[in-house]
């Protein structure tokens, strides 16, 4: 397993949640990791999304709060 996947939060996936991703795609093992892989690059997209939102958002607080009244 790599580094990475070891020092992530802990998840128990059980063998029947496995099997549901796999028969959800119709059978093909190859077509569930594709559907993964998609649905976690929409998630990085939204997450990078939101990190750009915030950052913009803190950054127009704090050149308010400079401002002299």
């Amino acid at each position: 397993m790599p580094t990475s996947m070891q020092s992530g939060p802990h998840v128990d996936i059980t063998d029947q949640e496995i099997d549901s991703a796999i028969a959800a795609c119709g059978g093909d093992p190859r077509e569930a990791i594709r559907a993964l892989l998609v649905g976690q690059a929409w998630l990085q997209h939204d997450i990078e999304a939101a990190r750009r939102g915030s950052c913009a958002g803190f950054s127009r607080i704090a050149a308010d709060r400079k401002r002299p009244s």
